[in-house]
């Protein structure tokens, strides 16, 4: 019932910085932007092993795949069980993760469709994911 009445409006998590801020104040971790060809690209990883677990873009809805639009819009994979990908995928906010391994990834539409509280759960399942 709670997630029938998430109220877009009240979304912490709307952008990438939003998403950077929080995993920069409550993780371990380092974010930085490997890539000079997509410099707003930001790769999240533990500090210890410098394994990602997170991938912060600002992509065109065509790019996604998820329409035809050329509507740039942040999205976040993140690391997920294959079953929880499987589940995610057929739900709004969520698309086949770009550019990485769709069977473990899963990237979140960061516009609010999303609660806040289950993109941080998410979070926390990919930094699990990814700790040796």
């Amino acid at each position: 019932m709670a997630l029938l009445c998430w109220d877009k409006m009240m979304a912490r998590f709307t952008s990438s910085r939003a998403v950077l801020d929080f995993v920069r104040d409550y993780y371990d971790c380092i974010v930085d932007y490997p890539w000079a060809s997509h410099p707003s690209f930001a790769v999240i990883r533990h500090t210890d092993t410098k394994t990602w677990f997170g991938l912060a873009m600002t992509l065109s809805e065509h790019t996604l795949g998820i329409s035809d639009s050329e509507n740039m819009i942040d999205v976040l994979n993140l690391k997920a069980s294959p079953f929880d990908v499987d589940f995610f995928q057929s739900q709004l906010g969520f698309a086949p993760a770009y550019h990485m391994n769709k069977t473990h990834w899963i990237s979140v539409i960061l516009d609010g469709t999303v609660p806040d509280e289950q993109i941080e759960s998410m979070i926390a399942t990919s930094a699990a994911l990814t700790t040796r």
